[in-house]
């Protein structure tokens, strides 16, 4: 016989036991669930072609899952699906894609429907995933962080949670409850269906918490109607849109609050019993008194058993339907407001005006109670369709007016951010798209006019962007610079800085190449380069001269466009600057001020690193460094420039910086007098002492060096060629440079001034202990396709010291949006192959794409920086990506469309 203590073993065994099995069948449930449930998921590759809304432009990856595949419809967020144009397609389970087009995206809250076309499915049985009420446990099913598919399990721990806000400057959703679970989910998942064991659909994630492991479900219960009415239309064969799914507005978000703060904001003790009444108990024969209606009525109909809180007015939108709704009896929906009932829906403890808030336009009766009484109100439903409730709800603003999704080439160029809202365009009211429209197209080409706008976040305050013309002062000026293309690695899109005019006769204007560092600089009009005078004048100029290796520009104005002669020269010192040499500093900080400064000049040699993108860098420059970073110039006694006070961009650790330095007159005047035939050393050249260079410098030469100039006892190597250049083919990295055309050199000016007399010279050098002579002698044009920005390789690329072969077209940007985000062909390489044609250059590569149809599947060989060579393969987009080129006709840069592309057989 079992002793007792062996029966309770037994038992505990055989409950272990029946708890394992009862999980492994669980488990295996789960299984057979989770692939199913993965037949029906999507991952949703979406490229948002432009700005809209609160939307940017941008490829994103997100997930959807089929909830029709008769007619092709598939559930994914709003944010996903957006208000704006996209370009859009699905990626299956066995790898097959589809082409997706936005089907609906709700208004108010956040979910949305792309369509297929079912044909184009051809080698798997997708599966439906039925909407189904909630459940406790659930499985996510989605494309977590991006990946193809990943499942993440949880425990629903509220069913009442607010909705996220995930910030000011983006959509919200609002009036609505959200399930809450401790998920982890990350970008990627958003439209992942969470299913329950079943494989039935019980809500849409949404979103995350970046501070913990919360994610943020919506209930189904919305996205369910609005299927159902698409579905309806798509049989009717209506077709389908927002038109099909009617939506209203009240204009007023709602928060749900506990009983006790309930309580604090007037809530009477005898509305809190009711509210509170046990299951079963109905309002059916609940009298209320209210203003102006009979003192008996059925106000509710239902019972809210276990209810902890009831709906507050939260905000009311202004211009809103609730703004200012008078009622009998003189009541008005104020904040604060606890909503008790709304016709056509449960008591306001469920859900917060689904039904009446989402019905057609019409009459709409809430019953609230503040403090002391409870109050009937009725109040006229709006449209949703154009009243930007995000943005009026986020800022409090009325909605209505012309929004900026993204501020562009013009609007930013005249100061007017993203996100303003413009109210007047040459001073006519623009209440909404189409009266801007109007205006802005009788506006006559280059013309400067008006804009007046608000900022979201202090909308009171209306803006004026308007030009002020009074005097001229002369001298120091300040140039602004806006790049419509990010060409030749340039950081940004917008410069300003110093300028010295240094001849006010044909209106030339001295610049740092941190202010201007590209010739492209405008596009059929001259005003994206602009010259300041005085902070009173501006007027337009174009790029005159971009010198290659320092950092120098000259930009030219009109000066028949300045009244008088009070803008003068600046002279420039001949005589080189000395070490210890006093001198004033002039310049125009904060308010135009000349600023003196004494300061022994301490000249040293520039040391601008190589920045991971290639762009432009000083070399071969000596500087005078100095404390305060101003702009401007250093006189003599005499008035003389002696130095140029001029920002470098630099870089460190991929780190961009600005640093300013001055670059003495006295070299760049023969720069000035030959900048129409300059020839550009080839090369980049390091110093280092004669002494311990190491190489077997002979004692005649290290004299002949040192007698060059007696300060500076120091021997020129060859750091850098130049790919391309005779230089290249001839001199080797390390050489040591003795003499140019016979005449010993040991300074960069002096290299350079040897090679401005003659277009050849001959260089003496020193490699591998002897003596050796050699002899040794910016971007016009872009094309811009499929987002790409091509161009010729320029100078700082070639610096790398790597050129393809064969030539190639290099990829200078991509556009945010384009077929070259989604696709990733990223900058920094070149284009070599196309679809198996080789590409020597930017007319061969036109050449190539002109005929390629829309939707076209392109084969693109690249060549890094390092010789490393990858495929890529990427879709032709003539719908919002057509190809076009820019390039420079005398002063002026022209745009021009590719030709146009035959049609998609």
């Amino acid at each position: 016989m079992p002793t007792g203590q062996q029966l309770a073993l037994s038992g505990a065994a055989l409950a272990a036991l029946t708890a394992w099995t009862v999980r492994l069948r669980q488990e295996k449930g789960w299984e057979e669930t989770l692939e199913r449930v993965a037949k029906g998921v999507v991952v949703v590759r979406v490229n948002s072609v432009m700005a809209f809304d609160m939307n940017e432009r941008g490829f994103s990856l997100a997930t959807g899952f089929v909830v029709d595949k008769a007619l092709g419809i598939i559930l994914t967020n709003r944010h996903v699906v957006t208000t704006g144009p996209v370009t859009a397609d699905a990626v299956l389970h066995n790898k097959e894609e589809i082409e997706l087009t936005p089907l609906y995206a709700d208004p108010v809250h956040d979910f949305g429907f792309f369509k297929y076309d079912p044909a184009d499915v051809r080698f798997m049985e997708l599966q439906e995933i039925p909407l189904a009420p909630s459940e406790a446990r659930v499985r996510v099913v989605g494309n977590d962080a991006g990946e193809k598919i990943s499942i993440l399990s949880g425990t629903i721990a509220r069913l009442d949670r607010a909705a996220p806000n995930y910030g000011s400057h983006t959509y919200n959703d609002f009036n609505t409850f959200y399930f809450s679970c401790a998920s982890n989910t990350s970008g990627g998942s958003s439209g992942s269906p969470v299913v329950n064991a079943s494989g039935r659909a019980v809500a849409l994630n949404a979103g995350t918490s970046t501070k913990s492991a919360s994610s943020y479900y919506l209930p189904l219960q919305r996205p369910a109607r609005a299927l159902a009415l698409l579905q309806k239309a798509l049989l009717a064969g209506r077709g389908a849109g927002r038109a099909c799914v009617p939506r209203g507005t009240l204009g007023v978000v709602l928060q749900h609050r506990a009983f006790g703060e309930l309580k604090r904001l007037g809530l009477r003790r005898e509305t809190e019993a009711r509210l509170r009444l046990s299951v079963g108990a109905t309002w059916r024969d609940t009298a209320w008194t209210c203003p102006g209606r009979r003192e008996t009525e059925a106000a509710v109909r239902g019972s809210l058993p276990g209810e902890t809180g009831m709906l507050v007015v939260d905000q009311i939108v202004p211009a809103g339907p609730a703004e200012g709704a008078l009622e009998p009896g003189n009541c008005v929906l104020e904040p604060g407001d606890v909503l008790l009932a709304a016709s056509g829906s449960d008591p306001a403890g469920g859900a917060p005006l689904n039904g009446s808030r989402s019905s057609t336009r019409g009459e709409a009766e809430l019953l609230d109670e503040r403090p002391g009484e409870a109050v009937w109100l009725t109040l006229q439903r709006g449209g949703v369709e154009k009243a930007r409730e995000d943005a009026a709800r986020n800022w409090n603003m009325p909605p209505g007016g012309v929004h900026v999704a993204f501020s562009g080439y013009m609007l930013s160029n005249a100061n007017v951010p993203s996100r303003a809202v413009i109210s007047e365009l040459n001073n006519c009211k623009t209440p909404d798209l189409d009266a801007f429209t109007s205006v802005f197209l009788s506006l006559p080409h280059g013309a400067r006019v008006p804009v007046r706008y608000r900022l979201p976040y202090s909308h009171h305050t209306e803006r004026l962007a308007v030009l002020d013309v009074r005097a001229v002062t002369p001298s120091l000026v300040r140039v602004l610079f806006d790049i419509p293309y990010q060409i030749d690695g340039v950081a940004g899109l917008k410069y300003a800085g110093m300028g010295v005019v240094v001849d006010a006769a044909v209106g030339l204007v001295l610049v740092d190449r941190n202010t201007v560092p590209v010739a492209l600089g405008a596009c059929r009009t001259r005003s994206a380069c602009r010259i300041e005078f005085a902070s009173t004048v501006e007027v337009p100029a174009v790029t005159a001269f971009l010198h290659p290796t320092h950092n120098i520009a000259l930009v030219r104005y009109d000066p028949a466009l300045l009244c008088g002669d009070s803008v003068r020269s600046a002279t420039l010192s001949p005589t080189p600057l000395e070490v210890g040499e006093e001198c004033m500093f002039v310049g125009l900080p904060r308010q135009d001020a000349a600023l003196p400064v004494f300061q022994q000049s301490v000249v040293r040699e520039t040391c601008v690193g190589i920045a991971s993108v290639p762009r432009f860098r000083a070399v071969n420059e000596e500087v005078i460094r100095f404390d305060d970073t101003v702009g401007g110039v250093f006189v003599d006694e005499s008035g003389e420039v002696k130095a140029f006070w001029g920002a470098y961009c630099c870089c460190h650790e991929d780190e961009l910086y600005e640093q300013f330095e001055g670059v003495p007159a006295q070299p760049l005047l023969p720069i000035l007098a030959a900048c129409s035939e300059l020839r550009p050393v080839s090369l980049s050249v390091a110093c280092g002492s004669v002494a311990g260079s190491g190489l077997g410098l002979s004692r005649a030469w290290a004299e002949r060096l040192v007698a060059c100039e007696q300060e500076k006892r120091q021997v020129l190597s060859v750091q850098r060629l130049i790919p391309g250049t005779p230089a290249h083919g001839q001199l080797l990295e390390g050489d040591l440079i003795l003499a140019v055309d016979g005449v010993p050199v040991n300074t960069y000016p002096a290299v350079e001034a040897a090679v401005l007399r003659s277009p050849r010279v001959q260089l003496t050098v020193l490699r591998d202990g002897g003596e050796r002579a050699v002899r040794s002698d910016g971007t016009t044009h872009i094309t811009v396709w499929c987002g790409l920005i091509l161009q010729h390789a320029y100078r700082a690329v070639l610096e790398r010291g790597y050129s393809p072969p064969g030539g190639g077209v290099y990829i200078s940007y991509y556009l945010y949006g384009s077929p070259a985000q989604k696709y990733k062909l990223v900058p920094k390489n070149w284009i070599v192959e196309l679809n198996g044609s080789p590409v020597a250059d930017l007319a061969g590569f036109v050449e190539l794409v002109r005929e390629l149809p829309h939707g076209a599947n392109v084969r693109v060989k690249l060549v890094d920086l390092n010789g490393k060579t990858s495929a890529f393969s990427l879709k032709t987009d003539h719908n919002y990506w057509r190809g076009y080129a820019v390039h420079l006709a005398g002063e002026q840069w022209v745009l021009r469309a590719l030709n146009e592309p035959p049609a998609a057989s």
